[in-house]
């Protein structure tokens, strides 16, 4: 029976003691679809598009940007991991020569 009080008490001390060590929080504003726009990469077009041919462009201009996203993407990870690569012959070089006989 002390245990479950205990239990219980914790259980609700311990939101109190985070709310209190928790620092200010951002504005509501930054929450919302609008008070995110500028903050990512990709804004939402605002107008909405009934008719089939501009929504056929906009997904063609989005698919665009995609690939081209994956394209960097790509390039990015091949010339980080040949930096690693070349890094790491490095470090193995030194090694070996630091370990050799004088």
């Amino acid at each position: 029976m002390l245990l479950r009080a205990l239990a219980g008490f914790s259980g609700l001390a311990a939101p109190a003691a985070l709310a209190q060590n928790t620092l200010p929080s951002a504005t509501i504003e930054l929450g919302s679809e609008t008070g995110n726009w500028g903050l990512t990469p990709f804004a939402a077009i605002p107008t909405i598009a009934v008719r089939p041919e501009d929504r056929a462009a906009i997904r063609a201009l989005e698919d665009q940007h995609i690939k081209a996203r994956r394209v960097f993407e790509d390039k990015y990870e091949t010339e980080l991991r040949a930096l690693i690569r070349k890094q790491a012959e490095e470090r193995e070089v030194l090694r070996t020569r630091l370990s050799a006989p004088r």
